[in-house]
């Protein structure tokens, strides 16, 4: 609040500042946890998050989007009933473990970071059906990804893979799944376990990558995104009639 004398007159400006309202908003929250089922912090520049995050144990959506975050504090594994997770755009470079014991979430979002690896116990979010990872700064995925079975949203785009593990075929739930721009020397045979695929995008995953044979057990794809080095096999040929196969030019986006 800022003060100024003009002709005899004091008028009070006062001044709104973005990284204020992040604070704000948490305190809020906390002051009446238990009445709490939503929270969204989008700009707010808090740099952390409390401990005391644990307390809104009714929280089913939590979004902290651009916030400057470089840390996810341990408690936030005590948040049991939520459902939606976004912490997109931060500066997150690793996730605590107990971020996998909130088993009834659906939708997590972690999407431009730079986080390098998962923890191994992601596979513990079984009722996840939407995961975004792309623009990180990730080497591998976990094995137990596999587990994952009602995942139906993959996007892992945009990061420094070199392979994806033979479990990925365990995702019979999988419609979309996105790997292009990544370092990959190879894709699975096990990609044709993916039963319920209705798009792949693997252009510029790897220079010159071929798309396994069993591309042709994917009887409901319906999109294939590729790019001009990607090597197609024959048994494209057998997915199905209505297969849209599109060569993506380098700048364009995922």
């Amino acid at each position: 609040m800022r003060h100024i004398q003009l002709f005899g007159t004091t008028v009070i400006i006062i001044l709104f500042f973005a990284n204020c309202s992040g604070y704000e908003k948490l305190n809020k929250a906390l002051a009446n946890p238990e009445k709490v089922t939503k929270l969204k912090i989008k700009y707010g520049r808090i740099g952390s998050l409390p401990k005391e995050i644990e307390q809104l144990t009714n929280l089913k959506t939590l979004y902290l989007f651009k916030n400057k975050l470089t840390t996810i504090p341990e408690e936030i594994g005590n948040l049991k009933n939520l459902e939606t997770l976004v912490i997109s755009s931060n500066n997150l470079v690793e996730l605590p473990a107990s971020i996998c014991q909130l088993t009834k979430l659906k939708k997590l979002s972690l999407k431009h970071n730079y986080i390098k690896q998962l923890p191994n116990e992601m596979g513990n979010l079984v009722n996840l059906e939407e995961l975004y990872l792309e623009y990180n700064g990730l080497i591998s995925l976990p094995y137990s990804i596999g587990n994952l079975s009602n995942l139906e949203m993959l996007n892992i785009s945009n990061n420094n893979l070199f392979k994806i593990p033979n479990e990925i075929g365990k995702l019979y739930n999988l419609r979309f799944f996105v790997i292009g721009k990544n370092n990959l020397v190879d894709l699975p045979d096990e990609i044709g376990n993916l039963s319920s695929l209705r798009e792949l995008n693997v252009a510029f995953c790897g220079p010159m990558v071929k798309i396994p044979e069993t591309i042709r057990y994917c009887k409901n794809l319906e999109f294939l995104y590729i790019d001009k080095t990607s090597i197609l096999p024959y048994s494209i040929n057998n997915v199905n009639s209505r297969l849209q196969v599109v060569i993506k030019e380098k700048g364009e986006l995922n």
